[in-house]
């Protein structure tokens, strides 16, 4: 017994894959946002007598200033093609025009007395505006202008029991998330007690969820993302 000889393997298969897939999907994504071509501000009078709306083309820097007037205390925003200019400090209102169209707003609707109205974002089809003079978010039919309900938030109210101040917020995938500066205005010199963020689910009018953040939040959108900053102040009352 010469033991086992070892069985030459003579398998010569070469075979290469000459798969050559050429898939050359050029499919952009058509998620990105447009550019920005046009931005809307609002102006005002050294004695805050009176204000005025005025747009800055960025291809050209061009001003078109002085296109109407606003109250003393104007704010803009703007949202889905559609400008939102807001009146506060005794005027208590909102206008909202079609981008581009300054000759007149598409409606103009009264927020009561003292509402002091802060933004507005459109979202499930309603306008929402923040009103630091009340205890709610109101809720607008955006092609007219009518009151159609309110997001309650005594619950996040600060310690004078009156409003926990909401001012900016931005819109995410159906939800709004608003910063609630909770100011406590019980003495002349006001404090800022802790803010806090809630989530609105626009569906239901209701506050689904809340974080709190520091003092003297201000919330903001990070561009093409589904993202939302919350930069809080760094200095303020102990």
């Amino acid at each position: 017994d010469t033991g086992d000889t070892a069985e030459a393997d003579t398998d010569t298969d070469t075979d290469t894959d000459t798969d050559t897939d050429t898939d050359t999907d050029t499919d952009t994504d058509t998620d990105e946002p447009a550019a920005q071509s046009t931005a809307v501000i609002t102006t005002v009078a050294s004695d805050y007598s009176t204000g005025s709306f005025a747009t800055v083309d960025f291809d050209t820097m061009t001003i078109s200033d002085e296109l109407f007037s606003t109250s003393g205390d104007p704010v803009v925003a703007a949202d889905e093609g559609w400008v939102f200019q807001i009146n506060r400090f005794g005027s208590d209102s909102i206008r909202v025009y079609e981008g581009g169209e300054w000759s007149a707003p598409v409606w103009e609707q009264a927020l009561g007395e003292y509402s002091n109205p802060h933004d507005a974002e459109l979202c499930g089809g309603d306008l929402f505006v923040t009103l630091y003079g009340r205890d709610y978010v109101g809720v607008y039919d955006s092609a007219s202008g009518t009151l159609k309900g309110q997001v309650d938030l005594t619950d996040f109210s600060d310690a004078d029991g009156v409003t926990p101040e909401a001012s900016t917020m931005v819109e995410v995938e159906g939800k709004l998330y608003v910063g609630l500066e909770r100011w406590d205005t019980s003495d002349t010199y006001w404090a800022n007690e802790e803010s806090i963020v809630v989530e609105i689910d626009c569906a239901t009018r209701a506050v689904t969820n809340s974080w709190p953040v520091g003092t003297n939040v201000k919330v903001m959108a990070w561009p093409g993302e589904t993202t939302v900053l919350a930069a809080a102040q760094a200095f303020g009352n102990d």
